[in-house]
């Protein structure tokens, strides 16, 4: 069929750095960060857009890497930006700061005392955009995993600056589909990114991939043995409750 906003999804983008522009101002940024070598990074920061609570799978797994980062050795921070609560966007969306502040709590008894929270302060969204670029200047991490979705006006001028990994843990923005790219044909990949413009084409290549379904859903841990993948084999799991939806007999 013919879609009637084929250019949505890239015309958000756009709007949402173009936000960034309008909010920054005059507002200068300092000299990007210079790429380091794989064996040279040394200090890592897991940014995320807010903590959602222990219950929700983007706090979870933000709270496993941060521990498996400090475990390999690494310097870890978990920013959050938070630029979405309280008073922000004329107050269009709210957010229970205090609800904010007592999942941060809860994070940080799950984490190595080594791991560093940081979470952005100011009382309008254009304080603590500035207040989160000051303080990501401050920590000048060698490398930032930004696990925003595209509606954090953050992400959009962090790569201009940092070497930065987008791996966004959302369920709705532009990139919901990666996981099927990841085990579909070249064809497919193809149909969905002309709808949801999630990646450059050039920037792609596809590799065979196993799909496996979890065998005992009361268990919370699951080991590589039990389904017989190797130790160095690059694992991406799917989870939550849009997993009832999306991983069908289909898929």
């Amino acid at each position: 069929g013919e879609y009637i906003y084929p250019e949505y999804y890239n015309d958000r983008k756009k709007l949402m750095y173009e936000n960034t522009k309008m909010l920054l101002g005059d507002y200068e940024m300092r000299t990007p960060k210079p790429f380091c070598k794989c064996d040279e990074i040394r200090k890592v920061c897991i940014l995320r857009q807010n903590l959602p609570g222990l219950d929700h799978s983007p706090t979870r797994l933000t709270v496993a890497w941060a521990n498996r980062f400090c475990e390999l050795g690494y310097e870890v921070t978990v920013f959050v930006t938070g630029l979405l609560q309280e008073t922000n966007l004329g107050g269009l969306m709210r957010f229970d700061e205090r609800r904010e502040s007592f999942c941060v709590d809860e994070v940080k008894q799950q984490v190595n005392e080594k791991v560093r929270i940081i979470s952005a302060k100011g009382k309008h969204i254009r304080d603590k955009l500035i207040n989160a670029i000051e303080e990501l200047e401050r920590l000048s991490p060698d490398i930032i995993m930004d696990t925003c979705g595209d509606y954090n006006v953050l992400s959009g001028v962090l790569w201009q600056y940092y070497p930065t990994v987008y791996v966004s843990v959302r369920g709705y923005h532009s990139c919901s589909y990666a996981h099927r790219f990841l085990f579909a044909s070249e064809g497919l990949f193809d149909l969905n990114n002309d709808i949801y413009q999630s990646v450059d084409k050039k920037f792609v290549f596809f590799k065979q991939f196993k799909c496996y379904e979890r065998k005992e859903k009361t268990s919370v841990i699951c080991l590589r043995k039990e389904y017989g993948i190797a130790e160095n084999a690059f694992v991406c799991v799917t989870t939550g409750n849009r997993a009832e939806k999306e991983i069908t007999k289909e898929f």
